[in-house]
Order: C-alpha cells, then sequence, then structure tokens
C-alpha cells in the first residue's frame, strides 16, 4: 500500500502483526534510484526518462536529449554526470536537498505485506516525487519477480496528488494493464475524481477500471463521472445525497446500489475522524 496520509499502517499492525511499515522520513536514504530498480521487462528507460522529466519540468523540446542520453546509463548519478548541458541543471536538482535521499542507498526488501507511510513528508512535489518511485520499484517487483499465479494487491491512495503528472498517470495505467496478466489487484483510490480524470491517462484508468465504488460525490465531480460512467439522473441524485457508505458499484459493465455497513468497532478502527476515535 502506497500510503500518503499515513491512515492505513495503524490498523494493519493490529490485523496482521507481520506488516513491514515503511515510514518514509526527510533526509533518511530510499533507494529508489528509477534507473538501479528497472528492467527493460516492466519499466522502460523511455518511461523513467519521462517520468524525470515531469517530475524536474523538463521542457517537451529538451526532451530528446534526456531519453538519448538515458539510454547509456545505469543509475541516475551517472545520468546527471553525462547530461547533455541543455537541461543538465533542471535534472541535477535529483541528486540535490531535499531530492537526494530519495534516490541514494539501497530499496528495503519486499515482503509479503508492507506499506508505504508517506505522511510525514510535508512538501507536496516531495510527496509526489518519492510515490513514483515507489510505485515504479513495486511494480518491478509484483510484476517481473513474483510468480504470476499469486495473488497480489497494488493500492494508492490519494492518487489525485498525480494529476499533474501524465507520466505517472502512465505508469499506473501501465501497472494496471500489465497486472491484470500476472494476477496483480490494482486498487486507485481517490477523493477527488474530477482532478484524476483531468488527465487524459487518469480519465482512461476510470474508464478501463474493472470495479468502480462511486460514493458521495459534489456536483463538480458528478458532471465528469456522468460522462465516464454514463450515469442516470437518478444515479446522480443518488451520490449527491448518499449517505456515508452507500453509493454505486460498477462491475463488468453493469451498475448496482451499493451499501457498504459497518460495526462499531470497525467503524472506530477505520475512520479517520477524530470524534469516532474517541468515542
Amino acid at each position: 500500500v502506497l500510503d500518503p496520509e499515513g491512515e492505513y499502517a495503524p490498523v494493519a499492525k493490529i490485523f496482521h502483526p507481520d506488516t513491514v511499515v515503511v515510514k518514509v522520513r526527510e533526509g533518511e536514504d530510499l533507494g529508489m534510484d528509477p534507473l538501479r530498480i528497472s528492467h527493460e521487462g516492466v519499466i522502460s528507460k523511455y518511461q523513467v526518462a519521462e517520468i524525470l522529466a515531469d517530475l524536474y519540468y523538463i521542457p517537451e523540446e529538451l526532451r530528446p536529449y534526456l531519453r538519448a542520453d538515458i539510454k547509456h546509463v545505469s543509475s541516475l548519478e551517472e545520468l546527471i554526470s553525462k547530461a547533455h548541458e541543455k537541461y543538465r541543471d533542471k535534472i541535477r536538482a535529483a541528486m540535490a536537498p531535499p531530492d537526494e535521499y530519495v534516490y541514494r542507498g539501497r530499496p528495503v526488501p519486499l515482503t509479503d505485506r508492507m506499506i508505504f507511510d508517506i505522511s510525514e513528508v510535508r512538501d507536496p512535489r516531495l510527496k509526489v516525487v518519492i510515490s513514483a518511485m515507489i510505485s515504479m520499484y513495486l511494480a518491478e517487483k509484483l510484476i517481473f519477480y513474483q510468480d504470476p499465479a499469486r495473488p497480489k494487491l497494488l493500492a494508492v491512495d490519494e492518487a489525485w496528488i498525480f494529476s499533474d503528472y501524465p507520466a505517472i498517470m502512465s505508469l499506473f495505467n501501465d501497472i494496471a494493464r500489465r497486472g491484470r496478466k500476472r494476477n496483480v489487484v490494482f486498487m486507485f483510490i481517490s477523493q477527488k475524481p474530477a482532478d484524476v480524470a483531468r488527465n487524459e491517462v487518469g480519465r482512461t484508468i476510470l474508464e478501463q477500471s474493472d470495479t468502480s465504488i462511486l460514493l458521495h460525490q459534489k456536483e463538480a465531480s458528478l458532471r465528469v463521472l456522468q460522462e465516464i460512467y454514463d450515469l442516470t439522473e437518478n444515479e446522480k441524485k443518488t451520490l449527491l445525497e448518499a449517505d456515508p457508505g452507500r453509493g454505486i458499484i460498477r462491475t463488468s459493465g453493469i451498475k448496482s446500489d451499493i451499501t457498504i455497513k459497518v460495526t462499531k468497532f470497525e467503524m472506530k478502527m477505520f475512520s479517520t475522524k477524530r470524534e469516532v476515535k474517541k468515542e
């Protein structure tokens, strides 16, 4: 689980004590050099180039230089040392504070249950950088190395934070598409579907999801969701007026009303509202 707000780790440890929680802290080496962890079988160097270009604001006219240079290197540090002068100053930011620790060191070994808690990273852009690199690492491990017959789950919460980064959204789309053949369930969670749909690839992810659960929505989001899921006026009204836990599920092209009922114990365990936790 990629957990930007630290909401999953406390609960996971209660139900599954063997869950490994990686607490990402600024300044501590994370070992997520995309060129060291990527392989042509899953994440290509072209994808790495596009993600780095998005993260470090390399304009489209300079990206061909990056794509050419990245073919001949095996680490981010080596890329920077050999980078063309036209984009070198921009990519150098990757190995300067505060980003450098993201790429230094070695990544933590993957275990059966793992949560990457990024809640202590407050800078929004840095949180996106970290999330993108961890997603790349998990995609490599789950799709390329793991037994394809073994069921696997990769969950990304607060997915709307990536809506301004087309290359990262393309990575998620690739994980969803290729993961189906390798028994990987990709769970894409967002409270702002309109922001996700603003990105063309994000819209594709929403449209092609095998199963979608839509809960209470605001009017602005409903306009987008109506186009994507062909909502009727009654379905729009259901989502607009929905109480917590009530909504619509679409699976295999079929839509149905859904009500998720939880016990008081479950509500106390899983709710993020302080007043519920205190009861």
